[in-house]
């Protein structure tokens, strides 16, 4: 038998139209001969609107009016003649017309997630959490107390925890999160466990899973330290429970990178359990904390991670952000300023360019990378 495009390059009659207003298109559906009858086969029928079961006369018609929006009505005029085969024939027509309406109904009320989230400290209200207290508050930026968390996967928190002069906040455990703190500025002590460790500006912790921790400000001035988070299997840190692993960014050399400009250094803080180009080694899901430190007109070249998530927080200077493709689809370039946030979901485009009028001064990101559920290193 020969096949035979029953549709769009054939004639027109034998056409499914899907028009409307607002979308209008003529899908090809390719038949097979037999007898008087065109019969779709699903070796020539493509993927969208393929039934095989459907018979056309060549000399029918059928449209199927479908309107493409939320509260979706289907409409079906038949139109042929005696070899339409009646109401076996309209029935089957009229379940097409059914599964249409429904799939486009479905894809017009799904929620389509978005390829990278934006946050701006100072913006985000704090908001209750496990360890806020009258004198210690938490910003959620993204996962747990953030709008969207189920854009986020891996990560269970990131955000940014503010404890008064001579405040303190709630001890907690989680047993299936490890957690990383970074001090962003003030003084004050980190309970953890039996130990009360001092706690400064650039100093970055790694608090194991069912480890108990508490922060506390005993200075005259605000205490801000930037909290993640990231989903664990429980029990999974029994063995890094113990003593407190704990370092300061002054202590990491900064290096250029093989294979990216020299206009970026990298201070390498934290990495996986067997990192041994890290400060600390000991991350399940974290895969590497650092910091970035940009000349004026720097960058270190949009890329995107296959496994990881990522999330940027400027901290110091300004240029553009890049985030995703833009209208380039290579790279969309947005200004940032310090305390600009933004997650990217695996495959993102991610990157940043320092401004050229910074001058002598630096622009510093920290950086930390996780792998996605279900990804290994």
């Amino acid at each position: 038998m020969e096949a035979l495009p029953c549709c769009a390059g054939y004639q027109d009659p034998y056409a499914l139209s899907f028009g409307t207003s607002e979308y209008s298109r003529t899908h090809p559906l390719h038949c097979r001969q037999s007898g008087n009858d065109l019969r779709p086969e699903p070796s020539f029928v493509e993927p969208v609107g393929a039934f095989p079961s459907l018979r056309c006369s060549k000399r029918a018609s059928l449209y199927l009016s479908i309107p493409i929006r939320p509260s979706i009505l289907a409409t079906m005029t038949v139109r042929g003649d005696r070899n339409l085969r009646g109401k076996r024939d309209f029935a089957k027509c009229a379940l097409v017309a059914a599964f249409l309406a429904g799939s486009t109904a479905a894809a017009a009320d799904r929620p389509v997630d978005p390829t990278f989230l934006y946050r701006r400290v100072p913006d985000v209200a704090p908001g209750a959490s496990d360890l806020t207290t009258a004198t210690c508050r938490y910003r959620p930026l993204f996962g747990a107390g953030d709008d969207q968390t189920s854009v986020v996967k891996g990560v269970a928190r990131y955000g940014v925890i503010e404890v008064d002069a001579n405040g303190s906040c709630v001890p907690v455990r989680y047993t299936k999160e490890e957690q990383i703190y970074f001090i962003l500025e003030g003084k004050g002590v980190l309970q953890y466990g039996d130990e009360a460790v001092p706690v400064k500006p650039d100093d970055f912790m790694y608090l194991a899973p069912g480890s108990r921790h508490a922060l506390k400000n005993d200075s005259a001035d605000p205490l801000r330290v930037v909290l993640m988070g990231y989903h664990v299997s429980e029990g999974s840190g029994e063995e890094l429970s113990g003593k407190l692993q704990i370092s300061n960014a002054s202590q990491a050399r900064k290096q250029v990178l093989p294979g990216h400009p020299a206009s970026t250094k990298y201070l390498l803080l934290m990495g996986g359990k067997d990192s041994k180009r890290d400060l600390i080694a000991a991350g399940q899901v974290l895969t590497s904390l650092f910091l970035m430190e940009f000349d004026a007109g720097g960058t270190n070249h949009p890329h995107h991670h296959i496994k990881e998530e990522e999330i940027y927080l400027l901290l110091d200077g300004y240029g553009d952000m890049v985030a995703g493709g833009g209208q380039s689809g290579v790279e969309g370039r947005r200004p940032a300023t310090p305390g600009d946030a933004y997650f990217f979901r695996l495959n993102c485009t991610v990157g940043f360019y320092a401004d050229p009028r910074l001058g002598d001064k630096k622009a510093r990101v920290l950086a930390v990378r996780s792998l996605y559920p279900g990804m290994k290193k």
